[in-house]
Formats: C-alpha cells, sequence, structure tokens
C-alpha cells in the first residue's frame, strides 16, 4: 500500500520541475535521462559532477528500492526513512555544487513557482471567469503570499518542521482569502475543479 502512497520522488536537488514516479518503462527513463541533461547544462555541470551526481542517484534509488520493499516498516517510519534518504541526496548534491551553482539552482527554483503560480491564477481566470476587482484583490494576495513563502523559506531560525507548518498554514488562509473573494457560484465552480480524491 505504501508503494502506492509515496512514489519515489526522482528530483535530484529540488528544481521543482524535475520530479517523476519511476515505473520502470523504457520511455519514463528516457524522459528523466533527458531531465538530467537539462540539470547538466542549465547548471554547467563538468563531467566530473554529472559523474558524482549519477552516483548520488544509484545510491538513493538503491537504498529507496530497498526501503519500499520492507513490509516490517509502518507507513509512518516509511515516510520518516524516505524523508531522511531525500534530505541525505540533497546535502550531497549541495556539497558538490559551486556557489554559482547553487545561486542557479535557487534562482531556477524562485521561477518555476513564480511560473506555477502565474498557471494557477490565470486558470482560476478563465475557469472562475473572474472580475477585474477579483483579479486585483486575487492577484495582490498572491503576491503577498510569495514574499511570505519566500521569507519562510530562507529563515534559518526555523526547523523543517517548523517551515512545513507555516507553509500549511499560509497556504489555509490563502484558500480562505480566495473563497472570501469569490461569489458562491464561483465557490461551487472552484469545488469541482479539485482532483477526486483516490
Amino acid at each position: 500500500m505504501k508503494k502506492l502512497l509515496i512514489p519515489l520522488s526522482f528530483c535530484l536537488f529540488a528544481i521543482g520541475s524535475v520530479s517523476a514516479q519511476e515505473n520502470g518503462g523504457f520511455e519514463n527513463k528516457k524522459q528523466l535521462h533527458g531531465k538530467h541533461q537539462a540539470i547538466a547544462e542549465k547548471l554547467n555541470l563538468t563531467a566530473q559532477q554529472q559523474q558524482q551526481m549519477k552516483t548520488i542517484q544509484q545510491d538513493f534509488k538503491t537504498k529507496a528500492k530497498g526501503l519500499k520493499s520492507n513490509d516490517n516498516i509502518t507507513l509512518g517510519e516509511f515516510k520518516k526513512k524516505m524523508q531522511e534518504l531525500k534530505e541525505q541526496r540533497k546535502a550531497q548534491v549541495s556539497a558538490m555544487l559551486t556557489d554559482d551553482q547553487k545561486a542557479k539552482m535557487k534562482a531556477g527554483r524562485e521561477h518555476k513557482m513564480k511560473q506555477n503560480a502565474t498557471a494557477h491564477f490565470e486558470k482560476l481566470k478563465t475557469e472562475l471567469q473572474l472580475t477585474e476587482d477579483q483579479q486585483v484583490s486575487l492577484k495582490k494576495k498572491q503576491d503577498e503570499v510569495q514574499l511570505k513563502m519566500k521569507a519562510i523559506h530562507q529563515n534559518e531560525a526555523l526547523t523543517k518542521e517548523q517551515k512545513k507548518e507555516q507553509i500549511i498554514a499560509l497556504n489555509k488562509q490563502r484558500k480562505e482569502y480566495l473563497k472570501s473573494v469569490l461569489n458562491p457560484e464561483q465557490v461551487e465552480k472552484l469545488e469541482a475543479m479539485k482532483p477526486a480524491k483516490k
């Protein structure tokens, strides 16, 4: 059951767009290889760094596979151990990057977050037929949330758990604000847009 609930994240170092679920299919592996190449080019990785990256990823996959096949642990333990593996991989990748590469990686993450937020806003605007006033109000709130989100991520005084809690609270506030700006018909459409829970 845990194998279905927790897909193996394949984001090498958290550039938001680089994630995929392993299924062993030829096309999927080909697609992932293409993403790895794109990352290597964006960060201008040396041949040695690319080899290190490959080794780190193979080690992660081996450990994750062993974890997924362990039927003697609870779902909670599985999640905790998988998170530890991801943190270990992230630290290993970070250690092999130069300061310039880390800055490029961070800029790429922030750019992707902005792209996602813009795409989400455009979808809401079209699907809910937002008025001009609603658009202005929601855009202002979106910009405010993005600034707060960035501040949370950059706050070194917070633990990972505290950051997670604050982000969840911020997202909850954003959703409540969204509903407060919409009329009842738009709220109904918004609810219908949510993906069905499996």
